[in-house]
C-alpha cells in the first residue's frame, strides 16, 4: 500500500475537520436558551480544538509527501459531512455534532488500518491519540442528550 491511499485518506480527514470546524462555529454563534452559557463556552473549546486537528492532519500529509487541501472548494469536494446552514434547536444542535464526530472517527480507524498495513507506524500513532480524545468527546455529547 503506498502513501498515497494515505494521503489521500488525510486530506479527506481534512476536509472531514474543516466543515466540522465550520459547523461548530455556526452552532457556537447561533446557540440560545437556558444553556447557552455552557454550550457557547463549549462549542468554542471544541472549534479551537479542530483548528489544532486540522492543522496536523494536514501537515502530516505533507510530511509524507502529499499536500494539504488550499481551498474551501478542494474541501467541500472532498468532505463526506455536510455544511449547516439552518439552526436548530439545542439538542438537534448537540446530536448533530455527535453524528459527524462519530462519522469522522469511524474515517479515522479506516485510515489507521490503512496506516497499519502500509507501515506507517506515526500516522498511526496520531490517528490512535486522535480516536482516542474524539471518542471520549462523543461519550461526552450522548451523555448530554440522555
Amino acid at each position: 500500500m503506498s502513501d498515497k491511499i494515505i494521503i489521500e485518506g488525510l486530506q479527506s480527514l481534512q476536509a472531514d475537520a474543516t466543515v466540522f470546524y465550520h459547523k461548530l462555529r455556526h452552532y457556537h454563534w447561533h446557540v440560545h436558551g437556558p444553556k447557552f452559557f455552557e454550550i457557547h463556552a463549549k462549542l468554542e473549546t471544541m472549534y479551537d480544538h479542530w483548528a489544532e486537528v486540522i492543522d496536523a492532519l494536514a501537515e502530516r500529509a505533507v510530511m509524507i509527501g502529499g499536500k494539504a487541501l488550499p481551498t474551501m472548494k478542494d474541501v467541500l469536494s472532498r468532505a463526506t459531512l455536510k455544511e449547516e446552514s439552518e439552526i436548530p434547536e439545542l439538542k438537534e444542535m448537540v446530536a448533530h455534532v455527535a453524528a459527524d464526530l462519530e462519522a469522522i472517527i469511524q474515517e479515522a480507524r479506516k485510515l489507521k488500518a490503512a496506516a497499519e498495513k502500509a507501515g506507517d507506524e506515526d500516522t498511526v500513532a496520531m490517528l490512535d491519540e486522535f480516536t482516542l480524545t474524539e471518542s471520549k468527546t462523543l461519550w461526552m455529547l450522548r451523555a448530554f442528550l440522555k
